[in-house]
């Protein structure tokens, strides 16, 4: 299983997880085996530090960066 679904999985969907507390999805994180970066990229994202570096335009995505 890849590291995707096993948090899923963990979630039940990916709409609990964006919707979660931040420290209660810490919590559920530090319970499944995925990588620390991993998880450190999704708290990162939760706590909404990280933009997007160069935006995306015309049809094409941007690419996301993560802030300290």
């Amino acid at each position: 299983m890849n590291y995707y679904n096993k948090i899923i999985t963990s979630f039940s969907n990916e709409v609990t997880l964006w919707s979660m507390d931040v420290k209660r999805v810490q919590q559920k994180l530090d319970e499944i085996s995925v990588p620390d970066r991993v998880k450190q990229s999704i708290l990162l994202v939760k706590q909404g530090r990280f933009t997007f570096d160069p935006p995306g335009f015309d049809g094409r995505y941007g690419e996301l960066k993560l802030l300290p």
